[in-house]
């Protein structure tokens, strides 16, 4: 499996570049305080001084250091003009071997911030289980820049971060097919290919009918989806000491059976991986499972509630109805005693 592609070309550029700094975020990011003043006389010589400042202001704007070369030249004049040097003596391709990483260890200091390396096995964890969680690669990886900002962790660089995004990827999805390759029996997989199997009529097939859950209360459409239920069950029943192994996670399922969904039949019987075309089966119908229960609780509140309204309804209407038949009551009354009174009167 190659390497993902997290990011577009243009935003892994982006990512592995400084920061374009408008006039106000260079002023904060290149401000120097009492610290950063002293830490930066200590140092001999031009170069390295505009060199350990640029390092300071770029890990300020992006928790991240950058290749040298890379740093932009109108922020080296920046810096030059800030620390009273004249640009001509600096000399930034000789900013090198481990100076520059010697003034990485101290920023990380002043900022109070982690080596990335030092982290790496805590972060290769948690990469772990979000790879279980959430089997979105952009996702993933948006989510561990966070999660690396919030624990004040270095950043690395998108070639880094990539790879090891995609190891963990890898070794997951080799786990899960191993588990399928020996733990599935013939039986399971006959049953796997009959939801993809040929039909004359391309509207007789399993799998497609399977795709769709019907919202509405009508009996017809409760009906379908009670027997749509029954199969799956069925199946998931006599696939269930595997599923009890793979334990996807409900995020998993949901990954996979997208792919399943939005996949024509063509795509799903020319698969040349068998294990990975079952991997997918396998966690859509666990999905579809879980998804019609929800159905279930959701069309049994829906009839309760109207229900109720149809019965609140018939209420309403039968006490307008009683109200009306008390009021003609008393207005009969009332003309019969009326009439009486001017009979008594005559």
């Amino acid at each position: 499996m190659p390497r993902l592609s997290i990011l577009s070309d243009k935003e892994q550029l982006e990512f592995d570049y400084p920061p374009t700094l408008n006039a106000e975020s260079k002023a904060i990011c290149f401000a120097i305080d009492d610290t950063l003043d002293t830490q930066i006389k200590k140092l001999r010589g031009e170069t390295n001084k505009v060199g350990f400042l640029l390092q300071y202001a770029y890990f300020k704007a992006s928790r991240r250091f950058f290749l040298i070369k890379r740093f932009r030249q109108e922020d080296i004049e920046y810096a030059c003009k800030l620390l009273d040097i004249r640009a001509s003596k600096v000399k930034l391709q000789k900013y090198k071997d481990r100076t520059p990483d010697k003034h990485r260890e101290k920023i990380l200091t002043l900022f109070n911030c982690k080596s990335y390396l030092n982290q790496k096995s805590w972060l290769e964890k948690e990469i772990i289980l979000k790879v279980e969680r959430v089997v979105e690669p952009r996702a993933l990886f948006l989510e561990v820049l966070h999660q690396m900002h919030n624990h004040h962790i270095e950043i690395p660089t998108y070639h880094a971060l990539s790879e090891l995004i995609t190891d963990h990827y890898i070794s997951y999805e080799e786990t899960l097919l191993n588990k399928i390759e020996i733990g599935l029996t013939e039986h399971q997989k006959n049953i796997l290919q009959s939801l993809i199997i040929n039909s004359e009529n391309k509207y007789d097939n399993k799998l497609l009918s399977y795709k769709t859950i019907y919202q509405a209360l009508k009996p017809k459409a409760i009906q379908a989806n009670i027997k749509i239920f029954e199969q799956i069950s069925e199946i998931i029943e006599s696939l269930w000491p595997l599923i009890n192994s793979l334990s996807l996670t409900p995020q998993c399922c949901e990954y996979y059976a997208t792919w399943v969904k939005k996949a024509r039949m063509w795509q799903l019987r020319r698969f040349t991986d068998e294990c990975k075309l079952y991997l997918r089966l396998i966690a859509f119908l666990q999905h579809q499972y879980y998804s019609r229960e929800d159905i279930f609780v959701d069309i049994f509140l829906r009839s309760v509630r109207s229900t109720k309204n149809s019965a609140l309804h018939q209420i309403k209407n039968k006490e307008q109805l009683t109200r009306g038949e008390r009021r003609s009551a008393i207005l009969n009354l009332t003309k019969r005693l009326d009439k009486r009174r001017y009979q008594s009167e005559i």
